[in-house]
């Protein structure tokens, strides 16, 4: 029984399970594939079969070089990391940082092993030696989920898009592989040695997630920057608007103080006339099928209606009953406000068009927008690139459009004319 123990005790204090164990710790970051359980027993599977290849960590091993390399942990850490990533929703940067992470924290694991192990003064990889190994692992995997995993939520983990991760992370598995492969064949004789490797594993996951949380603080920094604007911007749209109705109630009243005094049956007429067609304005409220959008079309058409804008739309808004009141907001305001600033410069009135349609047919949803513009549109990625000043506040539309896109699975394109802009967004549903 003892020895049966001892050997689990092994088996978890392998270099492949001690990958495994800090990714998966790292899985609780991200959201989960659809098959993510098959990609899980595979994975398992995995480690359970490189764990019975006879010396396959050993430098006599198959994977060995020359005698003093193996390349095994390269191999192990690749298999690891290809598992990880199709157990869960990451990119290739977060792979690359997470599971540099995971090996600092293995490297370390590892050499406070050792170092705990000459302190009792345990014979070298004798039974009761792995349970010390693993007692020490299970304490550096508990510090990890308290000291990064617990203070990121789904969605805060992705690595920021800053060469400095990158480079860092690269820097990370190129030194730890380092150490491993200089105190591989050491024994627990060599406590500075052991001191040395393991406090370089925590300076560089300490300098990874450094790195990582400053990126997080600009882009926290930035977006409450970027929500702030878009709230002032809100506040002046339903300031026009409210400008807007105040006009015409001033004109209203005028107008029916007119058709009381007048005697001429044709004045009253014209004057009831463009009542009519005052009071036109708030019988445009949008019907399309989904209280949020007719919201938002019914406001922006009012904001056109300032601006001269011929705004039209054909919406069947009981097909966007997928999306979340929240992101159908910022996707058609978003889409809205850019259309409108842009037909708005166009100088001839008449020439002022924007129109939208939602349509769907067999298990897919379109949406088509384009307005009049004037003036060259530079395209960067196929993405149109901001013309203002200040790249802070402008250009955070399309880039929320463009998440809300790929959130449900979508396509976005855009399409630039001389005189014509258009978008189309393209929803694949499952039935």
């Amino acid at each position: 029984m003892i020895g049966f123990i001892y050997s689990l005790a092994s088996f978890f204090t392998n270099f492949f399970t001690e990958i495994m164990a800090v990714q998966l710790l790292f899985c609780m970051l991200f959201a989960r594939r659809k098959y993510w359980y098959i990609s899980l027993f595979l994975w398992v599977a995995s480690d359970i079969a490189l764990f019975f290849i006879p010396n396959f960590y050993s430098l006599d091993g198959f994977l060995a070089v020359g005698g003093w390399l193996n390349l095994s942990f390269v191999c192990a850490l690749v298999i690891s990391s290809l598992f990880f990533f199709a157990t869960v929703r990451l990119k290739v940067k977060d792979l690359l940082f997470y599971s540099s992470a995971a090996y600092a924290v293995q490297n370390f694991s590892h050499n406070a092993s050792y170092i705990v192990n000459d302190l009792f003064g345990i014979e070298f990889r004798v039974g009761l030696w792995f349970l010390v190994a693993l007692a020490v692992f299970v304490i550096t995997l508990v510090g990890v989920y308290f000291i990064i995993v617990k203070r990121l939520k789904i969605g805060e983990a992705n690595a920021v898009d800053n060469h400095s991760i990158l480079i860092i992370s690269v820097v990370t598995i190129s030194i730890t592989y380092i150490f491993s492969m200089r105190f591989l064949p050491i024994t627990s004789s060599d406590n500075i040695a052991r001191f040395y490797a393991a406090g370089c594993c925590l300076f560089l996951l300490f300098m990874q997630f450094s790195i990582f949380d400053r990126g997080r603080v600009k882009i926290e920094k930035e977006t409450i920057e970027n929500l702030l604007y878009t709230q002032q911007k809100q506040y002046n749209i339903w300031k026009e608007n409210v400008d807007i109705i105040n006009v015409k109630c001033h004109d209203l009243k005028h107008q029916i103080y007119m058709a009381r005094k007048t005697d001429d049956s044709e004045e009253r007429s014209a004057s009831l006339k463009e009542v009519e067609n005052a009071i036109m304005i708030y019988d445009n409220f949008a019907k399309t099928g989904n209280e949020t959008l007719d919201i938002i079309l019914t406001e922006k058409n009012l904001l056109c209606e300032r601006k001269k804008i011929k705004f039209s739309y054909m919406v069947d808004g009981e097909k966007l009953s997928f999306m979340s009141g929240e992101d159908l907001c910022s996707l058609f305001c978003n889409m809205l406000d850019n259309a409108i600033e842009s037909a708005s410069q166009v100088e001839n009135e008449e020439e002022r068009i924007l129109s939208l349609s939602v349509n769907f047919g067999g298990n897919m949803l379109s949406i088509h927008q384009d307005n009049t513009h004037i003036g060259n549109v530079n395209m960067v990625n196929g993405i149109p690139k901001t013309t203002k000043s200040d790249e802070r506040f402008h250009g955070f539309g399309i880039k929320s459009m463009q998440m809300i896109v790929e959130k449900y699975k979508g396509t976005m394109r855009f399409d630039v004319s001389e005189d014509k802009f258009c978008l189309d967004i393209l929803f694949l549903l499952e039935r």
